[in-house]
């Protein structure tokens, strides 16, 4: 790791405050460029940097990730109606990203292998108030455990698209799955074949990148399906 780092304070137990704006740009950049195997974050609103600096993030993490880096990242509920943030999501996934869905992080984290963490206290609209950058200590030990225990709680982000359009018949039968009915009540239901359900579901899962239908159901709701 590096000795002192410009606007930064003194090193406690592993922690030190940033309390610049351009501080805390230049070190979310500096962080994934460290990254020689993975980068973790946690992303949610209000999101740092104006407009131009969260597509110099998005040209970093496209370059990382095309370098071998991988990339775990746990958005907000609101990343698919995110102008922004929403439009790279699937683009990124494509290049390896492994995105997943938590309805209130409570934070915003980075981190880096596991060699330092970058956590931000406080982001208003119009600039930083604080943050922590963490080097290996006990601390970065709890955060990437954190992350862990969090993203054992997110859904996967779809990689068949964001769009929002279902038919009547696929809008029965997420409200019928998210209520516990079996494929064969489902059928009955709509009047169809236990196949034609089956394969229904199957695309379903698939849309909303959910391996089971516990997923399936918390990923429609989420993004206002059902």
């Amino acid at each position: 790791m590096e000795g002192k780092l410009p606007g930064l304070a003194r090193d406690t137990a592993g922690i030190r405050i940033i309390d610049s704006p351009a501080v805390l740009l230049e070190r979310v950049q500096w962080a994934q460029h460290q990254a020689g195997d993975q980068v973790r974050a946690i992303n949610r609103p209000p999101y740092i940097g104006d407009r131009d600096y969260r597509l110099r993030q998005h040209r970093t993490k496209t370059a990382r990730l095309l370098a071998g880096v991988r990339y775990r990242t746990i958005y907000h509920s609101s990343v698919y109606a995110d102008p922004f943030v929403g439009k790279h999501l699937l683009e990124t996934a494509e290049l390896g990203e492994l995105g997943r869905i938590l309805d209130t992080p409570p934070m915003m984290l980075l981190l880096s292998d596991d060699n330092c963490a970058i956590m931000p206290l406080l982001v208003q609209e119009g600039g930083l108030t604080v943050a922590l950058y963490v080097e290996p200590s006990p601390f970065l030990a709890m955060l990437s455990a954190t992350f862990e225990a969090f993203w054992s709680l997110s859904v996967p982000v779809s990689g068949q698209g964001c769009a929002t359009e279902l038919d009547e018949a696929d809008h029965r039968i997420l409200t019928l799955m998210s209520a516990g009915a079996t494929d064969g009540v489902i059928a009955d239901r709509l009047g169809v074949s236990r196949s034609t359900i089956a394969r229904r579901i199957g695309a379903l899962m698939r849309r909303l990148g959910a391996s089971t239908r516990f997923q399936a159901g918390q990923q429609a709701a989420r993004r206002g399906w059902i």
